[in-house]
């Protein structure tokens, strides 16, 4: 675990000297792709995952093309995920590898958004980090390829590449329906004009705000629950004590996500109308924000759409930071102090891995 406070440490220190002094871009991949190795092999060949054992059986269980296309094992549903797996077993006899592939890709496609559309390439990879590699890529690899194929879209979406972006968001779904809530930004971003957008914003969150104070939630899911609607792992989770209990509204993720809506609203607010990636990014956060509030009651229905769509913080924050024109600079602190408590939090609180072990061949 002291590891992964050095290498926290290593991407700040990087990260700091590219605030304050700039890096070109010929350096940022010379440093970036020894980075993609580490957190290749961390992720790829852990075998103390809590959801490791799970997805060994379920690559073992999906096969080759001959037993994926037995009717015994429809039981995999996610047909992007599942077309993948068919196809690394193919090619490959080992289960560790295809497990690894699975990390491997999704950190790869991460990483070529970031550097793409960060501003602070070494700040947003820690802010990656920090949290949601821990909790996909080292963890939930199919929601970690979801999340991944989501952060593509909507950086499509900000070239105005339509058929790519839903393209991404289509192959998102198919690694994980949860992924499915992309459609709510997708109209919001397609029916409401920029101009408008920041009043239906606001009106949106005073909504949810409301139907949170009654208990809408509850009314919800008695209705999808009482006509069998909703998915038998959704309504498993929604009974099970261990997932269904309340996150409140003063959850820190809320609260970091309302902030940085405060943020754009008081410096970037002309970016708004002008700027496509923190349009986009504005529109998917204040969704992340608005779904946090509605579920707050119902955690793991909360936390996992809010992740999925929350990713584009890796790009908006650094922007922030590197836009924001304070004097002195400080504007780099609180994002470094975050990095540190968000992986503080997850391996020495909510103690997300039992530390590393590595299965190799």
């Amino acid at each position: 675990m002291l590891f992964l406070m050095l290498f926290l440490i290593f991407l700040l220190l990087v990260a700091s000297y590219e605030f304050y002094f700039g890096l070109n871009k010929n350096y940022r991949l010379i440093i970036i792709m020894p980075v993609i190795y580490i957190l290749y092999f961390l992720a790829g060949f852990n075998i103390t995952s809590p959801d490791y054992i799970n997805y060994v059986d379920m690559i073992n269980g999906i096969g080759g093309i001959n037993e994926f296309f037995d009717t015994k094992n429809m039981d995999y549903k996610e047909p992007v995920f599942s077309l993948l797996i068919v196809f690394l077993n193919s090619l490959f006899d080992d289960v560790q590898i295809v497990y690894s592939f699975i990390s491997l890709l999704s950190i790869s496609i991460t990483v070529y958004v970031l550097f793409k559309r960060s501003p602070l390439l070494f700040l947003s990879m820690a802010l990656y980090f920090a949290h949601p590699y821990l909790n996909k890529e080292v963890i939930q690899i199919r929601a970690g390829l979801a999340t991944a194929f989501v952060l593509l879209g909507a950086s499509f979406l900000m070239d105005k590449k339509k058929k790519s972006s839903y393209l991404s968001f289509l192959l998102a779904v198919g690694s994980h329906f949860s992924a499915i809530i992309v459609i709510v930004p997708l109209i919001v971003i397609k029916f409401i004009g920029r101009k408008k957008i920041v009043k239906f914003v606001l009106f949106s969150l005073v909504l949810c705000l409301y139907l949170n104070m009654i208990s809408f939630h509850k009314i919800l899911f008695d209705i999808l629950l009482g006509y069998e609607i909703l998915p038998p792992a959704v309504a498993g989770y929604i009974n099970w004590d261990e997932y269904n209990y309340s996150l409140g509204l003063m959850n820190p993720m809320l609260i970091k996500l309302l902030f940085i809506l405060f943020v754009i609203h008081v410096y970037f607010r002309q970016s708004i109308l002008e700027n496509n990636l923190v349009y986009v990014s504005y529109v998917f956060l204040s969704f992340s924000a608005c779904w946090l509030i509605l579920f707050a009651d119902i955690a793991i229905f909360a936390a996992r759409i809010t992740s999925i769509t929350s990713v584009l913080e890796l790009i908006i924050i650094p922007y922030i930071i590197f836009h924001l024109k304070l004097k002195p600079r400080i504007q780099f602190f609180p994002a470094v102090l975050y990095c540190f408590i968000m992986l503080f939090i997850n391996i020495y609180i909510k103690k997300m891995l039992d530390g590393f072990s590595f299965g190799i061949l």
